[in-house]
């Protein structure tokens, strides 16, 4: 008797333990099965309590759920879309979880992001501790006015849900399809599928089908996976790919940029890209092999005003787009694209000059930019072998900002003082480097970088490694941004000055360093740079 009692109360305890494992799995939020509306805080949500932000007119607007077993606190989801650099979007705390709501401007179809942990400035424009709970990038499709998309901790799916969370559905999403050979295109897909029947796939240009000749996966099941066509396709010309399922995508170059065929039709090894002024004309020219078409807009000012002209641009060889204008010197200019990501007006990034914040190129004829002299101006190399050089890194800016007797506080005229003291008539500013002994000064970026407003110069700083023009001389060192003469003018006179004081300039140039992906090279040339 007592042994069948113990096994009873045995079994009822069992049972106990096992109910509450049962409900402590109900309650998980987010793993796809019915839940209730309970956090992971055990905090439970009314639907009704949550955040909530306005729709404003001509926004859509994007709403990213995302549950984490930790605090939301310290944790963030950086954002980004087209020209608009990305920020850190703090959380509220929901039903789900956490949510993020944002209203986008309609006309965005995509908007990039990243869930951000560890946080030492969550909601803020600089990355400081922050990790990735996912390491790649990540895109939110917009689709009408409200879009949910809901996440899971390290997981790189996205999910669409009816029942705030409990329940989820993986979303259907054709992420890419981009040419890599002149009659192959790669497609990517999530999530994983089979795709070997033809008529599952269709190419399009316009309203013509091109013949899909076959398809071919990485594996039965695959997010990736080849289309070739029955022709070669033009890389200026606009294609589509419809697959059943998951819709349709617009074919970007990609892949095609490493391939032989763009190497024997398009590369280009010509001297003459740019704005270059012969006599009373100017010959406008620009790579862009993928352009169905490129305008030319012509400005007389570096900012406001509407151009004075626009003419489309004749196509040539390798896909170099030129046209030649009655116009010169003090010229502004910049190249509207059409691709098959759009139309989108860009500077040329072979302008030599800008005007103000860098938005327009300008023809320049840089022999007229030349101070007094400047022919002259040639240093005699204070040292034989570069071992000897002694250099002295410095910021334009920092260099004489604090320095109370400069007329040009934080200028690159700066450079041509001579004879300043400080409160303790100690010399200051040139003649401080020049008692120093140094041979070389070695200049912080000083090519047009973009984060820093050159109508309002003292109200920003930045080291400068955002480049936005690289042949261009940064405006919020110059005495006129405005004038994209007068920067390269003082740039010259302060190189100039240094080398009569037997100082040679290096200058600190990173190439590898764009200011954002859509820089001007993107949106001439998408995905090649």
């Amino acid at each position: 008797m007592k042994k069948t009692l113990r096994f009873v109360s045995m079994t009822l305890v069992f049972l106990m333990i096992f109910s509450l494992i049962l409900t402590a799995c109900d309650n998980h939020v987010g793993n796809g099965e019915e839940t209730t509306e309970e956090t992971t805080t055990g905090q439970t949500w009314n639907p009704e309590d949550e955040y909530k932000l306005p729709l404003e007119d001509g926004y859509n607007q994007l709403t990213l759920y995302w549950t984490y077993n930790g605090t939301y606190e310290n944790c963030d989801i950086w954002i980004w879309w087209g020209d608009k650099a990305g920020q850190g979007y703090t959380f509220h705390e929901c039903s789900y979880g956490a949510k993020v709501v944002i209203n986008v401007p309609e006309g965005v179809e995509e908007v990039g992001f990243i869930v951000r942990r560890d946080c030492s400035e969550p909601g803020g424009s600089s990355w400081g501790s922050a990790t990735k709970d996912f390491e790649q990038d990540r895109f939110a499709i917009i689709e009408g006015k409200e879009t949910f998309i809901y996440l899971k901790p390290g997981d790189p799916e996205q999910y669409s849900s009816n029942d705030g969370g409990k329940t989820l559905t993986m979303i259907k999403k054709f992420s890419m399809a981009g040419m890599v050979e002149e009659n192959k295109i790669q497609y990517r897909i999530t999530p994983k599928d089979t795709i070997s029947e033809l008529s599952r796939v269709k190419v399009y240009e316009g309203d013509r089908e091109i013949a899909v000749e076959s398809i071919s996966t990485l594996g039965k099941e695959a997010a990736m996976g080849y289309i070739v066509v029955g022709e070669t396709l033009d890389l200026s010309k606009n294609y589509r790919v419809v697959i059943e399922g998951y819709g349709e995508k617009a074919v970007v170059p990609t892949g095609i940029f490493d391939s032989e065929y763009f190497a024997e039709n398009y590369h280009y090894d010509g001297n003459d890209l740019g704005a270059i002024i012969d006599g009373d004309n100017t010959t406008f020219k620009v790579w862009a092999p993928t352009a169905s078409k490129v305008v030319l807009n012509l400005f007389e000012k570096g900012n406001g005003v509407d151009a004075y002209k626009t003419v489309e641009m004749v196509r040539g060889e390798k896909g170099v787009w030129s046209h030649t204008e009655a116009c010169g010197h003090g010229t502004y200019y910049t190249y509207t694209v059409t691709t098959a990501v759009g139309t989108q007006e860009a500077v040329d990034p072979y302008a030599k000059a800008a005007g103000v914040n860098g938005k327009r190129g300008m023809v320049v004829d840089l022999s007229l930019t030349d101070p007094e002299g400047w022919d002259d101006a040639i240093l005699a190399s204070p040292i034989e072998k570069y071992s000897d050089a002694i250099i002295w890194e410095v910021h334009v800016r920092d260099f004489s900002n604090k320095i109370a007797s400069s007329q040009y506080k934080g200028k690159y005229l700066a450079f041509t003082e001579r004879g300043l003291v400080n409160e303790h008539g100690e010399a200051v500013g040139v003649d401080y480097l020049v008692n120093l002994g140094i041979t070389h000064v070695h200049l912080l970026p000083v090519y047009d970088y973009a984060s820093v407003d050159e109508t309002h110069p003292d109200d920003q700083f930045n080291w400068g490694y955002d480049p936005e023009n690289y042949n261009v001389p940064e405006g919020s060192y110059s005495t006129d941004p405005y004038n994209g003469e007068v920067r390269i003018r003082e740039y010259k006179e302060m190189v100039k000055a240094l080398h009569e004081a037997g100082i040679g300039v290096i200058m600190d140039m990173v190439y590898n360093h764009t200011y954002d992906a859509n820089s001007s090279f993107n949106k001439i040339v998408p995905y090649y740079y």
